[in-house]
C-alpha cells in the first residue's frame, strides 16, 4: 500500500473513523474511497485535501509524513540562495579566466 493510503488508514484507526464515515465526512463516495485502497491509488489533490481536512491533518502530512512548517521554507530559501549566489560567483569565476 503506498504511503498516503498507509497515512490514511492509520489515522483512521486512531480516530476510529471508518471507511463509511470518512465518505461522509467528505462527500466522496465510498465505492471511490473503496476503489482508492483496493487499487492502491493516490487520489487527486481536491480530495487529498478533503480527506486531510477529515482526519484533522494537511496534505502534506498525508503525502511525506511531515507537518509543514513555516520556518523550514524560510531556513531552505536562504539556503537556496546562498547556494545559487555561489554558483553564480564560481561562474563569473570561470568567465574572468
Amino acid at each position: 500500500m503506498n504511503v498516503f493510503l498507509e497515512r490514511v488508514k492509520q489515522l483512521q484507526a486512531s480516530q476510529n473513523i471508518t471507511q463509511k464515515e470518512l465518505s461522509d465526512i467528505t462527500g466522496v463516495s465510498i465505492n471511490t474511497i473503496r476503489g482508492w485502497f483496493s487499487k492502491d491509488v493516490i487520489p487527486d489533490v481536491f480530495y487529498a485535501v478533503k480527506i486531510a481536512k477529515a482526519l484533522n491533518t494537511t496534505v502534506e502530512y498525508l503525502v511525506i509524513g511531515e507537518l509543514f512548517n513555516p520556518d523550514d521554507f524560510k531556513l531552505y530559501k536562504e539556503k537556496y540562495y546562498s547556494l545559487v549566489a555561489q554558483v553564480q560567483s564560481f561562474i563569473d569565476k570561470v568567465k574572468l579566466d
